[in-house]
């Protein structure tokens, strides 16, 4: 075997470089690319939407931020369920998630299933005068 052969069997074999901001503990399936548009999230348990923000995203999930007073601020119940529904509003879609980790704020989620479009709000009925 020549050492030209040798260099390319063993550049075959590197691989592919890391994106800078990914760590050797970077356990992702999906590359992730920051984010940082809101969305909501809702579940059966909680009485009104809970606003976070994206912080990033991938195919198979997010980094969400919410802030730990605002469940109570909004009047919902304090606990965030371990899967809900997250309304994307700048892609007009919804994706079920479950969550993955949580730590000071913030929440890893998975996404459960492809997402879909956002329901189309009703008009508001008009009362009679």
């Amino acid at each position: 075997m020549t050492s030209q052969q040798q260099v390319k069997i063993e550049t075959m074999r590197r691989p592919e470089p890391k994106p800078a901001f990914a760590t050797d503990s970077d356990r992702r399936y999906a590359p992730r690319r920051p984010s940082g548009s809101t969305a909501l999230i809702s579940a059966d348990s909680i009485d009104i939407p809970m606003p976070c923000l994206v912080c990033d995203i991938s195919a198979s999930g997010a980094r969400l931020y919410m802030h730990e007073c605002s469940a109570n601020l909004l009047g919902a119940k304090a606990s965030l369920p371990p899967s809900f529904t997250l309304a994307l509003r700048a892609d007009r879609v919804e994706v079920d998630c479950a969550v993955v980790w949580r730590k000071l704020g913030m929440m890893g989620v998975r996404f459960l299933a492809p997402t879909r479009p956002l329901p189309r709000r009703q008009p508001m009925a008009v009362a009679a005068r």
